[in-house]
């Protein structure tokens, strides 16, 4: 959280986005244990940038000093503030026996 990410297959040639939130989201209490997603970690990224260019939903490649590049899908999301645009990424993974 709080890094930047390259963003280079955006329109005009990149943009930068700031991973602003992670966060795991927990099993509804609710949910049986032999539902068919019950053994899945289910956690977004929340991503801030610039207005424009807006950047549609769709797979981009991302690019951290760190990290390296990978390809992710995100999604623009309702943003409150005038100059800025966020992004949400959803991941759903199996987790590994033994680690619930």
């Amino acid at each position: 959280v709080h890094t930047t990410f390259g963003v280079t297959d955006a329109p005009a040639g990149g943009m930068e986005l700031k991973l602003i939130e992670a966060s795991l989201t927990e099993a509804a209490p609710r949910q049986p244990a032999n539902a068919p997603d019950a053994r899945y970690e289910k956690f977004s990224l929340i991503f801030s940038g610039p207005k424009t260019p807006l950047l549609r939903q769709q797979i981009y490649r991302f690019e951290h000093p760190q990290i390296g590049w990978f390809a992710m899908f995100i999604v623009p999301i309702v943003t409150r503030e005038a100059d800025q645009q966020r992004y949400q990424a959803v991941f759903d993974r199996p987790v590994p026996l033994g680690n619930m």
